[in-house]
């Protein structure tokens, strides 16, 4: 099973996340295959929403998950693709248990019948996601503990800034779903309803809403470049999606904030951002 595992964990990436892939072809080949790991167990994990008929199910399928992460560390690995590919990069970079558990436990909000109470909360979704994500990946590309806490610091705000501008890229395909990461209390406070979203019907309450929430990943987007200086080359690739959320709440800005704007869901910066951004080392 360990031969075709590089190759199914690039091809998983590629198709479901093409903007990490593209962003994994700038990693040194000798730590590649670990990146396309990481990633296409991030993937997995954030499809499983689509891949179920009610929430239970998607329980199962994460406690599924949650055994295999655990065998993983007690020595009785399980023999699917992706944790055959994570446990090398386990044997190879000392890949933490923590950020593995919290993207699973942060997942079961997926699952979750009503929409993040507040913005602190979506937050929190965030930094259980991308913000493991990045912490796994800066293991794989900078080693585990060698990093400074700026670097984390650094990966943490862009993880943010990430995680908010791609809700609201993703908010017509999350809404003819039924699901919303909208807070509640913003929805609130703009007297917009969650029927009016679902129905994927543009309003000047919903663009208010998506208007503070990239103000917000603007904010994280800014605190993440204060810190370029304390970001390693190697480490660019965790970086270059922030390139990405940024042409996003530019576009976001030019449609005023209408999610459902064609122009939003025809918008694909990520293949020509990255090598740009990759040849002047920055993002």
């Amino acid at each position: 099973m360990a031969s075709p595992t590089p190759h199914y964990c690039a091809q998983q990436t590629r198709r479901h996340d093409p903007d990490r892939y593209y962003c994994g072809l700038f990693v040194p080949s000798g730590r590649r295959d670990a990146y396309y790991a990481v990633t296409a167990f991030y993937q997995e994990i954030a499809r499983i929403p689509e891949m179920i008929s009610e929430p239970v199910l998607g329980e199962i399928r994460l406690q599924w998950w949650r055994d295999a992460v655990e065998g993983m560390f007690s020595g009785h690995p399980s023999a699917h693709e992706i944790m055959c590919g994570l446990g090398e990069v386990k044997g190879r970079f000392g890949l933490a248990r923590a950020p593995l558990e919290d993207l699973l436990e942060a997942r079961m909000f997926d699952l979750a019948p009503s929409p993040p109470k507040d913005s602190d909360v979506l937050l929190d979704y965030a930094d259980g996601t991308a913000g493991a994500l990045n912490e796994l990946l800066l293991a794989v590309l900078v080693g585990e503990g060698n990093g400074s806490a700026e670097l984390a610091e650094a990966a943490s705000h862009a993880a943010r800034a990430i995680a908010l501008a791609g809700l609201m890229r993703t908010l017509p395909f999350h809404a003819s779903a039924r699901r919303l990461y909208l807070p509640q209390e913003l929805m609130a406070r703009e007297r917009l309803k969650a029927e009016d979203v679902f129905a994927m019907r543009p309003s000047p309450e919903l663009c208010a809403v998506v208007r503070e929430l990239c103000g917000l990943s603007g904010e994280y987007l800014e605190k993440a470049r204060g810190f370029r200086r304390h970001v390693p080359r190697e480490a660019l690739p965790v970086f270059f999606p922030l390139a990405i959320a940024h042409k996003v709440l530019l576009r976001l800005r030019k449609c005023s904030f209408d999610p459902f704007h064609p122009r939003m869901i025809l918008h694909r910066p990520g293949r020509l951002i990255i090598p740009f951004n990759r040849l002047f080392g920055r993002y």
